[in-house]
């Protein structure tokens, strides 16, 4: 897409239109950005960001670090001043109680001492949006099939739900497993959750909501989007953990489950992204020594319940039809059918 600017633009928010412009070339995924900052020509989205960092932070537009789209549209910027911040725009799914509740949340774990992103001020809205600002951090996407990346990442979840035991979760969203519809709104324009023949993955997420919502077990504020893809890296130590607004309701053992299926994911580096059974069963080994304290077998059961509506939420995601062929988690989902994807021998 050709970007042409007019002379109010100024070096840095060419920079950030040049980059907003490399990243959305395909019409799909910049239809997924105008789902959250409407149909926006480069110049204008990159302007109108300049405008929000002159009104939040009192800096304006620099450079651009990067520019991406998952759940919400994520800038990593350059300040006229030098300073790398984030901003973060958020879907319309999220209601303000729900991020100022996650605002809330975050800003506890960070005085706390855990590897985050800082708050950098309070969540805003403009133009019917709500967005936030935070630090860049730098660092690096690790595989997590490594034994030494994994278990950094099972004992920085086992850190964070001891902090979080004094984190009022009160006004999080419902983690999927404890909502009444099997499937949310997709977080991508154009994923098809009722594509014909994925009936059977529908099933087995019904049935993983069943059994979390039949155990009364108590709930904390759950990263429910733990995994390798969020976590940063420099000389090998572990630097932060992004992607808070995937602060959810949910128990220990609902946030344990659905990690253990998914922590491997990331789309940097040339690996499965789906873990093993024995890779998922480590790292929640990995979890109880951390946590000193082993799962009930109830809590076992929630576990294993949470890891099969993860792998069912990929499958339906990615499900084209019968006759597709299965991708990781399609495969993993049909493994698990009859041996639960967690052991706890």
């Amino acid at each position: 897409m050709h970007v042409i600017l007019h002379g109010m633009a100024t070096a840095g928010v060419q920079r950030l239109a040049s980059s907003i412009s490399t990243e959305f070339d395909d019409e799909h995924y910049r239809a997924d950005l105008a789902s959250i900052v409407g149909v926006r020509s480069d110049e204008s989205l990159a302007l109108w960001i300049d405008e929000l960092c002159r009104a939040q932070v009192g800096q304006a537009v620099g450079g651009a670090r990067f520019a991406c789209k998952s759940f919400g549209a994520v800038f990593g910027l350059t300040l006229a001043d030098d300073t790398a911040v984030v901003l973060k725009l958020f879907p319309s799914t999220f209601d303000e109680t729900a991020l100022r509740a996650i605002a809330s949340c975050l800003a506890r774990i960070h005085e706390a001492g855990f590897p985050s992103p800082k708050p950098l001020v309070p969540l805003f809205q403009a133009a019917g949006v709500w967005g936030a600002f935070y630090e860049l951090i730098d660092g690096t996407v690790l595989d997590a099939h490594r034994v030494d990346v994994r278990r950094t990442l099972a004992e920085a979840l086992a850190e964070l739900t001891r902090i979080v035991g004094d984190v009022d979760p009160t006004g999080l969203p419902l983690a999927p497993t404890r909502r009444h519809t099997v499937w949310g709104t997709p977080h991508r324009v154009g994923i098809d959750l009722g594509v014909a023949g994925g009936e059977w993955i529908d099933a087995r997420a019904a049935a993983a909501q069943r059994a979390v919502r039949a155990a009364a077990l108590p709930v904390i504020a759950a990263h429910l989007d733990w995994g390798t893809k969020n976590a940063l890296f420099v000389d090998g130590k572990l630097r932060a953990i992004l992607d808070w607004d995937s602060l959810m309701i949910a128990s220990e053992a609902e946030l344990v489950g659905r990690a253990a299926a998914q922590f491997t994911a990331q789309w940097e580096l040339p690996v499965r992204l789906a873990p093993t059974r024995e890779e998922a069963s480590a790292f929640v080994h990995e979890y109880e020594e951390a946590r000193g304290r082993r799962f009930t077998p109830v809590e076992q059961l929630v576990a294993n319940a949470s890891a099969d509506y993860l792998m069912a939420e990929i499958a339906r995601q990615v499900f084209r039809g019968p006759d597709s062929a299965d991708d990781e988690y399609c495969a993993l989902l049909r493994e698990t059918a009859a041996t639960p994807l967690i052991s706890f021998k």
